[in-house]
């Protein structure tokens, strides 16, 4: 709870002020609408006249409720305002870090992090409700001692004795919660294997059945049951509790009734039937409670995690030419660890130099280090050791972001977004954006509306790189980087993406990098550098290609 309350608190100093002047009017209030029911049920009316008792009751009763209102909006608005920033600051972490910090957090612990913030906001209202019972619950405590010290200390002990046992059982159940939150966790990644992975699971009968049988209905079949048990156990609970304002009273009205006058009797058992629903709330409150405590605790796991994976690239005042002239490799390696910090894999050493003009295509079979030459070479990893020098410059990492911000990409699985994030003139007007539509043959597919080309995403794999390709030209970047752009098109349209789309990129001064197995269409470059298990094997130049041809 405290932790809770500490984050409520972070976002206003007053809110322990406000706790404490909610505290005491609701006590009052409270106190005094016990004090006015019990004299009047028993002939000790406080005040002359039934009126005026009438109208002290209800502007007691009219002072409670708009002061747990305003409180009640001041919680809602103060903790909404605490998650929101809380949410926009995990966002803003996510988007500052680099591509390796949030390869090693992963999906589906963002998704969990936004839930565990929504739990978080349904506390405040349900907060409020169970400080009022609370109040209640102290207030009629209080009351039943000074009605009757004897009756008064044994309904204490015995409500002690009943709160302990489910405060046990809750303990129990809480590690039960944390078990369903591990389920969520993984069902979110199962689910987006499924929805992602959906082409590759229709492939395989064996793929397609373990899925759903192994994973997908296992995990939702082991969350049913651990949530009908921990449903159970709190309907056990609330159960017992229900009942047991029964043995108060029997113990009120036959184990005492040597000890407690008849007004006293009436006294104890009108208060008891008072607090029977605010206890009832606190008591319901605590499941509410323990789902927030938890989610709280992920969330604070979850920053902590965020603050040492996802650290931010360094932000710091950086200049970089904006004219590309060369990139070298000297001796870089890029390793793989484990959790341990353990290596499995390292690409490297490799010493490569690309020059301003050239149309490198790279080749390699699968692990072979492909792809995390171009994730070097992209600046989304940076070199475990050795050096790039771009324009004979070493590169520093406060430079990263402009260096990326320099190169264009086309990745294998190339994600296209919908919205227009990078601003680009998408109007009838621009002749440049209808060259690339032409260059592409991409007439027929992307169309005008209001005056606008409409770059949608609802397209074929092909056309999907095409207009990858659109996109990233559009960004007029000197370098550009192609993983496997052809090997969606069709036999037609890839020759020509060779003998013609390519050298035309080069006439417009881009430098090109190409990954690809098209050894029909090797002599279309200046050069084939193929890596194998990590290390580049060969580096050939057009001289030697069109020999071996």
């Amino acid at each position: 709870m405290v932790k809770l309350l500490t984050l409520f608190a972070r976002r206003s100093r007053r809110f322990y002020l406000w706790l404490l002047v909610f505290g005491l009017v609701n006590s009052a209030a409270y106190s005094t609408l016990l004090f006015v029911i019990n004299s009047y049920i028993t002939d000790q009316p406080t005040l002359t006249f039934f009126s005026q008792q009438a109208l002290l009751y209800g502007a007691v009763v009219i002072g409670a409720v708009l002061s747990g209102r305003i409180f009640q909006g001041y919680m809602i608005r103060m903790t909404n305002e605490q998650l929101t920033e809380f949410e926009i600051d995990v966002l803003q972490k996510i988007s500052a870090a680099s591509y390796e910090g949030f390869e090693k957090i992963g999906n589906e612990r963002v998704y969990t992090a936004i839930s565990d913030t929504r739990t978080i906001s349904g506390f405040p209202a349900s907060f409020i409700g169970a400080l009022n019972a609370a109040i209640v619950v102290v207030c009629s405590l209080v009351y039943i001692v000074w009605i009757s010290p004897v009756g008064g200390l044994g309904v204490l002990a015995t409500m002690l004795v009943l709160f302990l046992f489910y405060m046990a059982k809750n303990h129990r159940v809480e590690g039960e919660l944390n078990l369903l939150r591990n389920l969520q966790n993984k069902y979110y990644r199962y689910l987006a294997d499924l929805v992602y992975g959906f082409k590759e699971i229709k492939m395989s009968l064996t793929r397609n059945e373990n899925l759903f049988q192994q994973y997908l209905k296992h995990n939702r079949i082991t969350t049913k049951e651990l949530s009908i048990k921990t449903a159970n156990s709190y309907a056990t609970n609330e159960q017992i509790g229900s009942f047991s304002w029964y043995l108060l009273i029997f113990l009120i009205l036959f184990v005492m009734t040597g000890l407690l006058e008849t007004r006293q009797k009436i006294g104890l058992v009108v208060v008891i039937l008072h607090i029977i629903g605010p206890v009832s709330g606190v008591i319901m409150f605590l499941p509410i409670f323990t789902n927030a405590k938890i989610a709280l605790e992920r969330l604070e796991q979850f920053g902590h995690d965020v603050d040492e994976q996802l650290r931010p690239e360094e932000n710091a005042i950086a200049t970089l030419s904006n004219t590309f002239q060369s990139l070298v490799f000297e001796q870089v390696t890029y390793q793989y660890l484990d959790k341990h910090g353990d290596c499995t894999f390292q690409f490297g050493p490799i010493d490569l130099r690309i020059e301003q003009g050239e149309l490198v295509f790279l080749t390699g079979g699968n692990g072979s280090g492909k792809s995390t030459f171009i994730n070097l070479l992209t600046g989304l990893y940076r070199p475990s050791s050795g050096t790039i020098y771009l324009n004979g410059q070493p590169l520093r990492n406060e430079q990263y972001p402009l260096y990326r911000d320099q190169i264009s990409a086309v990745f294998t699985s190339h994600y296209l977004f919908d919205e227009n994030y990078d601003g680009f003139d998408l109007s009838h007007t621009n002749t440049e954006l209808r060259e690339f539509i032409d260059l592409l043959h991409m007439q027929e597919v992307i169309r005008q509306l209001d005056g606008d080309y409409q770059l949608l995403n609802d397209l074929s794999k092909g056309q999907q790189k095409r207009l990858a390709l659109i996109r990233s030209l559009l960004e007029k970047r000197q370098l550009l980087v192609l993983d496997e752009w052809a090997a969606e098109q069709d036999p037609v349209f890839r020759k020509r993406f060779y003998e013609a789309i390519l050298p035309g990129l080069r006439v417009m001064g881009k430098t090109l990098i190409a990954a690809t197995h098209d050894d029909r269409y090797f002599d279309c470059a200046d050069r084939i550098v193929t890596f194998e298990r990590g290390r580049l094997v060969a580096d050939r130049q057009q001289e030697f290609i069109q020999a071996m041809s």
